[in-house]
């Protein structure tokens, strides 16, 4: 009676945590659906690549408004945590090889909102959310100076970038600020 009736819930409960799972995963750019994200910097114009940033965290707030769900199944938890561990892996992984600084800065999110699928996976749900806020008050900031940067040198490549210290003093400061702010330095 009883051990049926709990084991079958334990399995609707781990059908839909897989389920939100995937949607949280759409919704934020985690392996393996992150493509949709990374292919969005074709545009020169900061305002798609702001709207995507928001984006990424509904996937996030999903996951937190159903912790606890996720509380519940252990295996959940860590389904969630090994999704965030490999899109960290392969967004910072992918960032360090591209020559494009919009296509830095998306592999870059990706990896930190992989970081926030970690602490939510490992049940640090206020770090999750902490590091959530974080990323969406400082990330379309770069991608905002990034924009900046691509139209005073006019190539998007960053081995062709230079000298622009002296042509956007104000945008090196606000992009240095930005990305010691994403690290949790400043």
């Amino acid at each position: 009676g009883s051990v049926e009736q709990a084991q079958a819930r334990h399995g609707v409960i781990a059908i839909l945590s897989a389920l939100f799972l995937l949607a949280a995963a759409g919704m934020s750019a985690q392996l393996p659906l992150h493509v949709w994200f990374t292919e969005t910097s074709d545009s020169d114009d900061s305002i798609p690549m702001v709207h995507a940033c928001v984006m990424m965290c509904s996937g996030i707030y999903l996951l937190c408004r159903l912790s606890a769900i996720y509380s519940i199944s252990e295996g959940a938890m860590t389904a969630v945590a090994l999704v965030g561990a490999g899109t960290a892996m392969v967004g910072a992984s992918s960032a360090i090889v591209q020559r494009d600084i919009k296509k830095v800065l998306y592999y870059c999110a990706v990896a930190q909102i992989g970081f926030v699928f970690i602490a939510f996976g490992v049940g640090s749900f206020e770090a999750a959310i902490y590091q959530v806020i974080v990323f969406s008050c400082f990330m379309p900031g770069l991608f905002l100076a990034a924009t900046l940067v691509t139209n005073a040198a006019a190539t998007h490549d960053i081995t062709e970038m230079g000298n622009l210290r002296e042509a956007l003093p104000k945008t090196r400061l606000s992009f240095l600020l930005l990305c010691a702010a994403l690290a949790g330095l400043a």
